[in-house]
């Protein structure tokens, strides 16, 4: 069953976070916590928005996606999906699809026509699902990441403001 998160699934996402961040071998990229998961998912200024795959039987949690509205010059509003997650045990039971589709019911709920998100270029099992289900990859675009230091060396620079 997909369902929206729950404040009771966040220290199940946060430990599928880290088994995504395991497989992807970036596990020091992590630097969200529960609170930080519980804040933008369910606090005063909540930002982003979360479907949990969830086992009827065991009520396990299985997988989750996580995504986010933001606004793009050339498209309008586009949902951000961050992360599509499945359990190794749940993998071929096509619940990655199932999410984004659940995905994409609930951008379009809300006015968003677009959904946009990122892969390991190394996964072409992955970049092959994406395809099938219609999604573009565009070999000129590249993902631009600033760390958090040097937002902060950024942001700190004296300068002319013109």
């Amino acid at each position: 069953m997909i369902r929206p998160a729950t404040p009771d699934d966040i220290p199940g996402i946060q430990v599928m976070v880290r088994e995504l961040a395991e497989h992807e071998d970036a596990v020091g990229s992590v630097l969200t916590g529960e609170p930080d998961l519980h804040a933008v998912l369910f606090g005063a200024a909540a930002a982003a928005s979360a479907l949990v795959v969830v086992d009827d039987a065991t009520q396990r949690l299985l997988g989750y996606a996580l995504w986010c509205p933001v606004y793009c010059t050339w498209r309008g509003r586009v949902a951000q999906v961050d992360d599509v997650y499945i359990r190794a045990e749940a993998a071929d039971q096509g619940g990655d699809k199932a999410l984004l589709r659940e995905v994409a019911r609930a951008a379009a709920a809300q006015g968003i026509s677009f959904l946009q998100w990122w892969g390991l270029a190394s996964d072409r099992n992955q970049a092959a699902a994406y395809r099938a289900l219609g999604a573009d990859y565009d070999p000129n675009l590249v993902m631009f990441q600033l760390p958090a230091e040097d937002v902060a060396k950024l942001a700190a620079e004296e300068g002319d403001t013109r």
